[in-house]
């Protein structure tokens, strides 16, 4: 979905694992790379892409997967547990996030690496463009749960 939102903004976009585009990157094979720049991956950027722009497009966060089958076998005390720690681990990462950016940003500048936060209004404007059109594609495949997803995720930002 990245290179689709991407490539309507004019970029040649491609998904790559990130092993391999960090390695392009440090031979110029590639003019960017996005990424949320956390932790590690940022430190490693720094050291072949002299500019990160903060689109605040990829968030530095982690999910909790459980398989279903072994989720429906728990106990209902047991189910309710897992819910209540993927909560509350979502609550604990989202209330973190502008500190864990400006961590990030801080890394970055102190490495050498030139940092913005705004963009091209027409620039923008396509990103956002295109990224509506992908979402409602995958609201209609993925059913009303990714609509009520999509509804708590932009009402909580």
């Amino acid at each position: 979905m990245s290179a689709e939102v991407f490539g309507a903004a004019g970029a040649q976009a491609v998904s790559l694992p990130f092993g391999q585009a960090l390695c392009e990157a440090r031979q110029g094979q590639l003019q960017g790379v996005l990424s949320s720049g956390d932790a590690e991956a940022g430190r490693r950027l720094c050291g072949c892409m002299a500019f990160f722009y903060d689109l605040r497009y990829a968030a530095p966060i982690s999910f909790v997967v459980v398989n279903r089958q072994a989720y429906l076998q728990l106990s209902d005390a047991g189910q309710r547990f897992v819910d209540q720690a993927a909560r509350r681990t979502e609550a604990e990462l989202w209330a973190n996030i502008g500190e864990r950016i400006e961590r990030n940003r801080g890394r970055t500048l102190a490495a050498g690496v030139a940092w913005s936060g705004t963009m091209a209004g027409c620039v923008e404007e396509a990103l956002r463009q295109e990224a509506a059109t992908l979402i409602k594609r995958w609201a209609g495949r993925s059913g009303g749960v990714a609509s009520q997803i999509h509804r708590r995720d932009v009402a909580g930002s």
